[in-house]
């Protein structure tokens, strides 16, 4: 006959024992493995962190290259105003000869493009005021423009928009942009060379 008291008593120490080891293999089972996902949650979230400062990097490098291709900035530089005489702009031509812009000399040519001012007189026409282009001339003499006068002794002012002068018997002095542009007349012939954006007549 089988003995239940005596089978529980000579087995309890043993059953207990082993109850006892699976529970605590289980539970180093289990918090290795927590460790083990704890470090590759950590290994991966470094790997992320790594990844993003690396495409912050990226980024501010790209930035630092764009910024240093980027062309310097020319600053800004007030040229002087030069002052001319009708001397200046002289070149070897007589009166009433065909033009050739052969003629002009070095001196001339360098001036093309220049901000200057120059002192001459208004050519008389009927318009007094609210003068948007006139002749400038060397003097208040009839032979300083037309038949019979030199190429270089006037220039054509044309004034800067909105800009005008008004017609006067004694010198003024004219600032602008000085330019080489011919003029011709009905007949063809070339009876100016120089012209001037006329940015003020004093």
């Amino acid at each position: 006959m089988f003995d239940k008291n005596h089978t529980t008593r000579s087995s309890s120490p043993l059953a207990w024992t082993s109850v006892l080891l699976i529970l605590s293999l289980t539970v180093y089972a289990g918090c290795n493995s927590n460790d083990s996902n704890s470090s590759d949650s950590q290994a991966a979230s470094s790997g992320t962190d790594s990844g993003t400062h690396s495409q912050r990097g990226t980024q501010s490098e790209q930035n630092d290259e764009a910024t240093s291709s980027a062309p310097p900035v020319t600053p800004v530089v007030n040229i002087p105003t030069l002052d001319i005489t009708f001397d200046d702009i002289k070149f070897p031509h007589k009166a009433d000869e065909p033009y050739d812009s052969a003629l002009l000399t070095k001196k001339v040519l360098s001036l093309v493009g220049r901000h200057v001012r120059i002192r001459g007189y208004i050519l008389p026409t009927f318009q007094g005021e609210g003068l948007t282009h006139f002749v400038l001339v060397r003097d208040d003499q009839e032979c300083c423009f037309g038949p019979g006068a030199a190429l270089f002794d006037c220039i054509r002012i044309v004034m800067d928009e909105g800009k005008t002068a008004s017609f006067t018997p004694g010198p003024v002095a004219v600032e602008g942009r000085f330019d080489i542009e011919e003029m011709r007349d009905y007949e063809d012939v070339t009876r100016a060379v120089f012209k001037m954006n006329g940015k003020e007549v004093k």
